[in-house]
């Protein structure tokens, strides 16, 4: 993982970043890269990586500055603010 990802992540959480996670996102399984999902998902596109885990720290980066600035909707269609 980066430095200046990690310090970024770091002060948006407002915490230090689990090693655990550090490690697994500096060292991605290349077979997750190239996995796709299952048959009883033809309706889902992407591969695994794109999809359950994100395989790239820019990625997580660009999707948490993402939330913070909007509103979304949740599963009952009902607008909602990320969380501090």
């Amino acid at each position: 993982m980066r430095t200046e990802i990690r310090c970024q992540l770091e002060e948006l959480c407002g915490y230090p970043l689990p090693a655990a996670w550090q490690q697994l996102i500096s060292n991605y399984p290349p077979a997750l890269l190239a996995a796709i999902r299952g048959e009883e998902d033809l309706h889902d596109e992407g591969t695994v990586a794109q999809v359950e885990l994100l395989a790239s720290d820019s990625a997580v980066l660009q999707i948490n500055l993402e939330v913070r600035c909007g509103t979304f909707l949740d599963p009952r269609g009902h607008e909602f603010r990320w969380p501090a």
